[in-house]
């Protein structure tokens, strides 16, 4: 296993710990979906997010661990934005890897 793998999971060993022993410190909600950032200024302070076919919003710290744009191939995508250099090469991220969770931020910091 890569050492990056050794780290992520332990991570989320210990949030899962955090969340199962103090759950008025951290909730783990599954197949959720963020939307959006919620702003007071130029402060990041929640998320409005999706789940089961209603919307929510969740106010606090907001950690952005949705991975990188390798993959996001697209006109006017974030790798033709920041790294046109590198659009002719090949990518071994997969395909979902296109930046949503940078995008999703840039769109709420435009509003």
């Amino acid at each position: 296993m890569f050492p990056g793998m050794v780290i992520t999971y332990a991570l989320m060993e210990a949030l899962e710990n955090i969340a199962e022993e103090t759950p008025d410190r951290a909730t783990i909600l599954k197949k959720a979906r963020v939307v959006s950032v919620l702003r007071d200024g130029d402060k990041a302070i929640g998320v409005e997010y999706e789940y089961d076919g209603k919307k929510y919003k969740e106010y606090g710290p907001v950690v952005l661990a949705t991975g990188g744009y390798a993959a996001d191939f697209a006109k006017g995508g974030l790798l033709e934005q920041h790294r046109p250099d590198l659009l002719e090469l090949s990518t071994t991220n997969g395909d979902h890897c296109t930046g949503d969770g940078q995008k999703m931020v840039l769109r709420s910091s435009e509003s």
